[in-house]
């Protein structure tokens, strides 16, 4: 049997082969091998680090991967009136510089890996006082078909003062792959950035995403994440409220059937006085699945007349499914008002059998009380178009995990 030695040894030299093999296509070489050389000490996070206590990577730790071999774009559907940005495999126009500053101090193993071989995603800026007329729709598609791959992407996103913007960042795939994806997000004094994440990996896939976010004085960023794929899924949201006024609001939906598992991380800081946020939570867990979410609001000794309020919602189809539910507030002065809460269960029986004294059957019944949990999600996205697609592929995961969760009880 090999020991760890070997294997950890057979790892890093998997991804320095891979490095080498596609290095001289990338800007910014030095840096990038530092940060290698930062994830290959610190290595994938283990459940033993907190903030990753309910995510466990170490399967990563021993596998190999190889850069994607991509021929075909797959059939891709950009969102109807939208600007659409398409990258396959993480295959784009051009790249960018990358300077040692961008390196995030500790090293992060995940931030780190996405440093070293992230290839340049969407590049936006908009000037100041500029409304984007149109949604810009980025889609990462990742595929893995005949081998586990590997592929990252790093985006920027700045708004001058008093701009506005919708950027929509779609990530999909099929087959084993590792992908990751940081943005970088800046918001000028009074803009305004609606941004939407949505997920949708193959159950072999392993997504790992963060969005670090500045906002100015009296901005406004308001986020949607979506989340309905089968494989294992973090993201991490790092919102630093700088100024007075500033404004988040976080609204997050995952859905989770077989063995998915997906951990949503929020960190909120108030930086500034009269600084507003908010945090909604929807989650659906099926049959062997796990949901995580850890969300934490901090409050700064300055940050007078602070107005927060963090609500927490899990649904659980399954006596195997799982949830993981963590608000929390951390406050260094006593002028502010914030809140939080959460709550597990299953569906309601009396609302079941309400509706099942109505005529309607059973299967109905479990689908309209589900959809109803997560309307005020879905229903909150400001985009029609969007908004339709999103309640699509709701409905449709649904219906498989509550079809599975009936042919779970019927076996049993």
């Amino acid at each position: 049997m090999r020991s760890r030695n070997v294997i950890a040894a057979e790892a890093a030299q998997s991804w320095h082969a891979l490095f080498d093999q596609i290095a001289a296509s990338l800007p910014s070489a030095a840096v990038r091998r530092t940060a290698l050389d930062g994830f290959l000490a610190t290595g994938f996070p283990t459940k033993r680090i907190e903030a990753w206590k309910y995510t466990d990577l170490s399967v990563l730790a021993e596998a190999h991967f190889a850069a994607p071999q991509t021929t075909a774009h797959p059939a891709l559907h950009p969102l109807q009136g939208a600007t659409p940005v398409v990258f396959v495999d993480g295959v784009c126009a051009q790249g960018a510089e990358l300077t040692g500053s961008e390196l995030p101090q500790p090293l992060d193993g995940v931030y780190a890996l996405n440093t070293a071989f992230a290839a340049t995603g969407l590049k936006l800026e908009v000037g100041r006082g500029v409304t984007l007329p149109q949604p810009v729709h980025v889609i990462a598609c990742r595929s893995g078909a005949r081998t586990a791959t590997t592929s990252h992407l790093c985006h920027h996103i700045q708004l001058a003062d008093n701009a506005r913007a919708d950027v929509i960042l779609e990530s999909m795939g099929d087959g084993e792959y590792l992908g990751t994806d940081t943005v970088h997000i800046q918001l000028g004094s009074g803009a305004q950035l609606r941004f939407f994440h949505i997920q949708a990996s193959a159950a072999a896939a392993t997504e790992l995403a963060n969005t670090q976010v500045e906002v100015g004085r009296d901005a406004h960023f308001e986020a949607y994440s979506v989340d309905v794929g089968l494989g294992l899924a973090r993201h991490d949201f790092n919102i630093a409220l700088c100024a007075t006024g500033a404004d988040a609001d976080l609204k997050a939906l995952s859905i989770t059937d077989a063995r998915a598992h997906t951990d949503t991380r929020v960190r909120i800081q108030h930086r500034a006085p009269h600084g507003r946020s908010r945090i909604l939570f929807r989650g659906i867990a099926a049959d062997h699945s796990r949901l995580v979410f850890d969300g934490l609001v901090r409050v700064d000794e300055g940050a007078v007349k602070t107005d927060s309020d963090q609500r927490l919602a899990t649904l659980l189809l399954s006596s195997h499914a799982e949830a993981n539910m963590k608000p929390e507030l951390e406050i260094y002065n006593d002028d502010v008002r914030c809140d939080h809460g959460t709550a597990t269960g299953q569906l309601d029986p009396l609302a079941l059998f309400y509706l099942r004294s109505r005529g309607v059957d059973e299967s109905a019944a479990r689908e309209l009380l589900t959809l109803a949990f997560v309307t005020r999600v879905l229903e909150a996205v400001p985009l029609p178009a969007l908004r339709d697609v999103l309640r699509e592929r709701v409905a449709t995961s649904l219906r498989t995990a509550l079809a599975r969760a009936v042919s779970t009880r019927q076996a049993a």
